[in-house]
């Protein structure tokens, strides 16, 4: 258990073993009736297939690259295939410059709503540095209030960012 009462199930490095498991393993989670949050590799082994029937709903996160986008898309398309409700796309590591897709040619490419855009944010990397969450370590940052606001959808609320929050981070109160 995370200290922020998530209940984490780390990943095998190797996904060999993953379909074998799987049934027992969704057996567990059911009895937990709770949000369960698999995250699971690009590409389509027949592991990554046996996760996706698995799952009653599939969110596809994706950075902006044109190569990643395409996997988004392909990821999708699979989902549908297999009946699955996509919730839509998440876009981690905007930068917003003119060398990555924006988040509507996305959303026309994937045929799927944006559902959050995570901006690119060096404290994401500093945090991880320190085995933190950035949401923890950096609370006010624009990633955090980014994930923040994400975790608020997918269980049906909306998240309001503390006020000031600009000035917060101007005056380096993470």
């Amino acid at each position: 258990v995370h200290p922020s009462g998530i209940k984490v199930i780390p990943a095998a490095l190797s996904m060999s073993k993953a379909s074998t498991k799987m049934k027992r393993i969704r057996s567990k989670l059911e009895k937990l009736n709770q949000l369960t949050i698999v995250d699971f590799p690009p590409g389509f082994t027949d592991n990554v297939i046996a996760l996706m029937k698995a799952s009653d709903e599939l969110l596809i996160i994706t950075t902006p690259e044109k190569s990643a986008v395409t996997d988004a898309m392909k990821s999708v398309k699979v989902a549908k295939s297999l009946e699955k409700k996509v919730l839509g796309v998440v876009v981690n590591r905007f930068k917003n410059d003119r060398f990555e897709l924006k988040p509507d040619n996305i959303e026309s490419l994937c045929e799927s709503p944006v559902v959050q855009v995570i901006p690119e944010d060096d404290r994401v990397r500093k945090a991880s540095f320190s085995n933190r969450p950035v949401t923890e370590m950096y609370p006010y940052s624009p990633a955090s209030i980014a994930i923040k606001q994400l975790a608020a959808k997918l269980i049906g609320k909306k998240y309001i960012p503390p006020r000031f929050v600009g000035i917060r981070r101007i005056l380096g109160l993470k």
